[in-house]
């Protein structure tokens, strides 16, 4: 809820003025949101079966291109779990085209 504004002054501001300024900052801004578009979409995190539905493989095949030796898959460990980015599984799976999947 909006609190009363009180008749004070700040730096010889009157309360009035600033609650206007605001106003107009807010509505340039609602407007800039409207026009503005995120150029990159969000990259979101996959689990291992995510992957593997998402590659059309066994989750064993995606484990074992996430081993260091072969470097296919780069896990991310956050926590004691292990995700996928994506963008990164998206990029192994377009190189998979040029014999880079081959584990």
């Amino acid at each position: 809820m909006q609190q009363p504004i009180v008749s004070t002054q700040i730096q010889h501001l009157e309360a009035d003025y600033i609650v206007s300024k605001f106003a107009s900052l807010e509505q340039a801004l609602q407007q800039i949101s409207r026009t503005v578009k995120p150029s990159v979409p969000a990259d979101e995190f996959l689990t291992q079966k995510e992957v593997a539905a998402f590659l059309k493989v066994s989750k064993v095949t995606v484990w074992a291109w996430s081993k260091p030796e072969t470097g296919i898959l780069t896990p991310h460990h956050i926590g004691n779990q292990v995700r996928y980015l994506k963008s990164e599984v998206i990029s192994a799976a377009k190189s998979a085209g040029k014999g880079g999947m081959k584990p």
